[in-house]
């Protein structure tokens, strides 16, 4: 007999065992090439749009409108570019709409991914929008009283989410943008065509130029591009994909394959007596470690192959709807790196590998007649050890099972703990999303829009509540911090953290939850911030933390907003009301829906489901495999203890409540510790991974998911002990014997 001969018949009947160490290592290759590939793919093609199409550092809205020479000027004198960006909203029949754009020369350029450039009466419409309506290059759209054709789709450097107003949260399916040329945007009619201005600085001059800016034109409002959740939310969300790549998915990839590895080293233990008797016959150690070896690495190389075969094929499929749900669809060319596909092929392999040659020269530093025996140091082993204890047979199984081996132990424990995780961490976002939606935004108060003005105003309001505005940059800090002056509080929900109720703000500064946990401060404390208009510093003094987790906001009376902001005492530029109110764009700078926010939250919600859903399926497969595994490896192990127990007279439910039940007592501790992690690591991962939507969205698990988590980690657990019962009931009572022959 050649040792060859084996191979086949030893993965014919042990086949379950192998297919699943082959399917996991294919499901963790398959993940890691191919959410790697998508990521690297999205990314270089967003640096590279970026450099390509003149992306702005900053934009902002002046008092005093700016004319060409005075731009001229500016771009001379400071070493900028400016452009004028031209604008007007336009609502189509179909009841979806466009921001129609003039054709920008120097900054925030688009890219154009189907069809050609502009020409005589045409337009270019954002991907996301031509995808959603079904409108096609050569069609013909009417806007502003003008039949354009379509000429090309195009993606702008600016408008990656497509976010109506900055303060929205998700991109609106209905809208999107359009650009038109100079001559074209003259024709179209409206009566609301706005305006901002871009800048991009070409050295370190910012500080002083917003200084002169305010003090010649008035700055009404300004956004650095890294505040502009228009651009910069693309590169976050592919930033953050780009960590998990880098970080979670290639430590999970090693979990999972030296977790296989110690599975397959358990397997090979269980073949120690064969091993004695190929020794006996002559064969030399090196050559069995060999023969050994390929065992574990057939299935790491098998489940490999199959992995890269299936995450080639899908990168693109897959990569070019995963970003499309978060921004606009871009036209990304997806593959995977030559690196990181001969990494997946050799790793699996050969850790696996590794682990068997070692395991197996470990077992044969022994005797082979105690390998062939399964005793050591030539005494007889003690299968069942019943003469010291008066337990019963399946207590002294069960307990030399779990202590006598505490290796295999951990390994089951440790597999449905991960696969547990999976699950907790799935349901921690979903119900901490949901709880959001449902209670943080209505927690502000009871107003329903705010309308933030394109100029300052004193006029009395017929309806509505006064607001004075500005933005801050805060020190040592990325994120801008939101000054509201108010005096009339009816709309506002002015809890405390502490419990207590503010009447009014004149006695200082309180800052909302959001932006207390963000910048770390708390009551008493005192924070710097920059007036991104002066561009000067003020000191503000934290009088309390109100309960509000969606905003960045400090509020305090109007009298000190005006003084801080040097706004003239009684005007105001901003206004909140419980009703709409009729201001045309061009009046406005931005405008805020708290109901379409709910919306836009609970669409965000929806969408994170079907994550949820694949992250659940995951879990319950891992939880399944490694149970079975373990289970598997324990009957193998045992062989000649069941067929002794059927030679007894036990019955086969009776031989399965003692072996394959075994591991009944660990399920609750693999339970609790993967309850335990999973939520630890939703909540040190889940405030990042939401913080490009600029809310604080507090980790949380209902009791529901909690019992739906116990349900499917004990479903998983029945289904492995289901598919092992027929491996017990077809146990040989033979090899009893011949053990004890032997």
């Amino acid at each position: 007999m050649t040792l060859n001969k084996r191979y086949r018949r030893n993965i014919k009947k042990n086949f379950s065992f192998y297919f699943s160490m082959l399917l996991l290592t294919l499901l963790a290759v398959f993940m890691n090439l191919l959410l790697g590939g998508i990521v690297k793919g999205e990314k270089d093609y967003l640096y590279d749009m970026k450099d390509n199409t003149a992306c702005e550092d900053g934009q902002f809205i002046t008092y005093q409108p700016l004319s060409d020479d005075d731009i001229t000027t500016l771009e001379k004198d400071y070493d900028v570019v400016i452009e004028k960006q031209e604008y007007f909203n336009f609502e189509t029949t179909e009841n979806y709409r466009f921001r129609v754009f003039k054709k920008s020369d120097k900054l925030d350029q688009y890219q154009v991914m189907s069809g050609d450039d502009l020409s005589g009466d045409s337009v270019l419409i954002s991907s996301g929008i031509a995808e959603r309506k079904n409108i096609k290059v050569g069609d013909s759209i009417e806007i502003g009283g003008k039949s354009l054709e379509v000429k090309g789709i195009i993606a702008k450097i600016d408008y990656l989410l497509m976010l109506e107003e900055l303060s929205d949260t998700v991109g609106d399916e209905n809208f999107g943008i359009a650009v038109v040329s100079s001559d074209v945007f003259t024709e179209l009619k409206s009566d609301e065509k706005a305006s901002y201005y871009s800048i991009a600085y070409n050295e370190d001059n910012q500080t002083e130029f917003r200084k002169h800016l305010n003090e010649e034109y008035g700055v009404a409002s300004y956004l650095k591009a890294e505040n502009n959740a228009r651009i910069v939310s693309a590169f976050d969300t592919v930033d953050r994909y780009d960590s998990i790549c880098t970080v979670i998915l290639p430590v999970m990839l090693v979990c999972i394959v030296v977790l296989m590895a110690v599975v397959i080293g358990r397997k090979i233990k269980a073949e120690q007596r064969q091993m004695g008797v190929l020794l006996a016959l002559g064969y030399g150690k090196g050559k069995l470690a060999l023969h050994y070896t390929l065992f574990g690495i057939i299935p790491g190389l098998v489940g490999s192959v199959l992995g890269i075969l299936l995450s080639v094929p899908s990168v693109n499929k897959v990569g070019s709807s995963l970003f499309s749900q978060k921004i606009e669809p871009l036209t990304v060319d997806f593959s995977i790196s030559a690196k990181d596909i001969i990494l997946s092929l050799i790793l699996p392999a050969l850790v696996y590998g590794i682990f068997v040659w070692l395991k197996a020269f470990m077992i044969m530093r022994k005797n082979p007649i105690d390998m062939i025996r399964g005793t050591e140091s030539g005494k007889k082993k003690n299968i069942l050890r019943m003469e010291k204890s008066k337990s019963s047979i399946r207590t002294r199984f069960m307990l030399r099972s779990i202590f006598g081996n505490i290796g295999r132990t951990l390994v089951v424990i440790f597999g449905i703990s991960i696969g547990g995780m999976m699950l907790v961490y799935s349901y921690v976002c979903a119900d901490s999303m949901q709880t959001y939606v449902d209670n943080s935004i209505d927690e502000a108060g009871t107003y329903n829009y705010e309308y933030f003005l394109s100029s300052l105003n004193n006029e009395p309001l017929e309806e509505g509540v006064e607001l004075v505005y500005s933005s801050f940059e805060v020190q040592d800090h990325d994120s801008t911090l939101a000054l509201i002056g108010i005096d009339d509080i009816r709309y506002l929900n002015t809890e405390t953290n502490d419990g207590s109720k503010v009447d009014s703000f004149d006695d200082g500064f309180y800052i909302t939850t959001r932006a207390a946990t963000e910048f770390g401060v708390e009551k008493g404390d005192t924070i710097t911030v920059l007036d991104v208009s002066s561009m000067e510093n003020h000191e503000i003094k934290v009088a309390g933390v109100l309960k509000n987790n969606f905003q960045n906001v400090v509020y305090t009376s109007r009298k000190s907003a005006a003084e801080l902001a040097g706004f003239p005492e009684g005007s105001y530029n901003a206004v909140m009301s419980d009703k709409e109110l009729n201001y045309a764009d061009a009046d406005l700078s931005s405008k805020v829906t708290m109901q379409k926010l709910k919306d836009q939250m609970q669409s965000l919600t929806d969408e994170m489901s079907q994550l949820v859903y694949v992250m659940i399926a995951f879990g319950v497969l891992f939880c399944v495999i490694i149970v079975y595994l373990m289970v598997n490896i324990l009957i193998t192990e045992n062989a000649s203890v069941i067929s002794m127990l059927k030679i007894l007279g036990y019955r086969n439910k009776e031989i399965n409540r003692m072996t394959t039940h075994v591991y009944h007592c660990l399920i609750p501790i693999g339970i609790l510790l993967g309850l335990v992690i999973g939520y630890k690591a939703a909540a040190s991962n889940f405030v990042n991974s939401v913080a490009s939507y600029h809310v604080l969205i507090e980790p949380y698990i209902s009791v529901l998911s909690i019992v739906k988590y116990v349900v499917l980690v004990i479903v998983s657990y029945i289904i492995s002990l289901a598919l092992l019962g027929r491996k017990v009931k077809n146990s040989d009572m033979a090899v009893c014997l011949r053990n004890n022959n032997e």
